[in-house]
This record gives C-alpha cells, structure tokens and sequence, in this order.
C-alpha cells in the first residue's frame, strides 16, 4: 500500500480495507446474544471490570498468537485504546456491528486495521480470539507484519451483548508516539517524583556539608582575627597604620559574629547553598583583613 499522510486518502483506503480486512455486522466473528438479564442487573462497576478484563485479555492472547507465528507483540496504544472503546461504544447504542466510517486512528499513517465483534456477555476472551482467528479477514489483521501498536475497547450494553473492537497501527514513516495508559503515565510519573525526592534529598545532605565545612572554616579565621589582634594590640597604641588594620579587623569580626547565616533541617535547598555562598565570602574578606593587620 502506498504510503501517505492526506487524511481523505488514507481514510478512503483504511474503509476500503475494512470491508476485507475486517467483519461484516452479522459475519463470522458474531457470537449469539445472551439473555438481557444477563447485563441488565449489572452495576456500572462491575461492567467495567469485566470490560477492561476482556480487553486486557486479547491482547495477551493476540500476542500469544502473533509469538507463536513468529513476529513481535504489539504495543497497547492508549489513542487506539480510547478509538476502540469509542467504537464499541457506537456499536452499541445502535444495537448493530459494523466498521467506522470515520478515522479512528492517529494521523500519518495508512497501515491500519480494524476488527469488531458481538458476543453474549457471558463470553471469554478466548472465545472471542477464536472467533477473529476462525476468519481470515480477521486473521490478516491479528497476524499482519507491519502492525506495531493495538488498541481493544469493550462495551457491554443492557441486552445482555459485550461489543468489541480492535484497532491496529503500524507506523509506516517511523514518526509515531505512542501514549501509555493513564495508569501507566502515573506510574512513571510517581517514579519520577520518588526519584526526585531521592535526588532531593542528597542534594540537602551534600548542600548542608558543605555549609558546615564553610562554618567551620569561618570560625577558624574569627579565631584567628581575634588572636591578630591581641598580638597587634601593644604596636596599635604606636602605630595609626595598624590601629586602623586592627579597627577594620575588629569591626567586621564582630559583623560576622551577628551576620552569620543559620541552616536548620527544615531550610530549603536554595537557602541553604546561598547561605554558604554568604559564609565563604564573609570568610575571605575576614581572611583579607587578617592579612592586612599583619603586615601592618
């Protein structure tokens, strides 16, 4: 099939496909309907538990089969998820089984198949594969090459019928993104917020280090500053070149002694790198100032 990325012609060949791809309303892939009481007294809940547990059994038994045949298992795509759950949804509100009329699929690509079946609610999946697999149009699609990505969307209405449809894509241009489940994408999203913290976390640690060392090294020129100037004390009453070193030296020791930033366990990560920036520079100018006092 030639490949193309104009919506009317790769619609006009997905519909075409369909009628040989795919299964009539009434065709072999329809199963006999079960008694309406069957789904009638099911809540809301139980129906979708049952629907989603069918469609997540066909695509572990259309993998199955594509393993046994020797190619690669599709891909859940949650747009071809959603396009089939849509479908069925269709389906059902008209009480009738037929394909799209419409493109159901994601744009640029024209590698794409549809299957869609009726069965009592009562069914199992297996039953349901059996059923595609019996039909060589459904078979061309459950066991075709180029495919890539699957979606199955169930529908179970109150007439005691279940209506699903499978979608399949292949990515003819190799520009498709497939979206995981919502389920899946708060998975990873978790994931990667607990790796965040985790990251977080060591950062803090590492940041609140290196505060401690920056402290630790301030302290050592406080106490240095003080015992310059004791030493100078006697040469200042002699000297104005060293009283004002000393002056200097004294007046900014005691800046530093009521400037000094503090760091607490519950001090944000920010703060606590810029309060080391803050000690490391108040360390140097006081490490300057010793200088100058000695040489003074």
């Amino acid at each position: 099939m030639k490949t193309t990325t104009r919506f009317s012609r790769i619609a006009a060949k997905l519909i075409a496909g369909f009628v040989a791809a795919g299964i009539l309303a009434g065709g072999a892939a329809a199963i006999a309907p079960a008694p309406e009481a069957a789904a009638a007294t099911m809540s809301q809940a139980q129906k979708t538990s049952i629907e989603q547990k069918v469609e997540a059994e066909l695509v572990k038994l259309t993998n199955k089969t594509r393993a046994r045949i020797g190619l690669k298992p599709l891909k859940v795509d949650y747009l071809l998820t959603k396009s089939t759950r849509s479908w069925s949804k269709v389906m059902s509100s008209k009480n009738s089984m037929f394909h799209s009329t419409t493109y159901p699929f994601p744009a640029r690509t024209e590698s794409a198949g549809e299957n869609v079946l009726r069965a009592p609610v009562t069914a199992t999946a297996a039953q349901m594969q059996a059923a595609w697999e019996a039909s060589p149009t459904h078979w061309a699609n459950l066991a075709a090459k180029r495919y890539g990505y699957v979606g199955f969307g169930a529908e179970i209405d109150d007439r005691g019928n279940i209506w699903v449809t499978a979608h399949f894509l292949g990515d003819v241009n190799g520009d498709y993104k497939a979206q995981a489940t919502p389920s899946a994408k708060k998975a990873a999203s978790t994931k990667s917020v607990s790796a965040s913290k985790v990251t977080s976390k060591k950062q803090a640690a590492t940041a609140r280090t290196a505060f401690a060392k920056q402290l630790s090294a301030q302290k050592k020129a406080v106490s240095t500053a003080k015992a310059t100037a004791k030493k100078l004390a006697s040469k200042a009453t002699k000297s104005s070149k060293v009283r004002k070193a000393v002056s200097a030296l004294k007046s900014y020791e005691s800046y530093v002694g009521k400037h000094t930033p503090k760091v607490t366990s519950s001090t944000a990560l920010k703060t606590v790198q810029k309060n080391t920036t803050t000690v490391k520079a108040q360390t140097t100018k006081l490490n300057k100032l010793i200088k100058a006092a000695q040489k003074a």
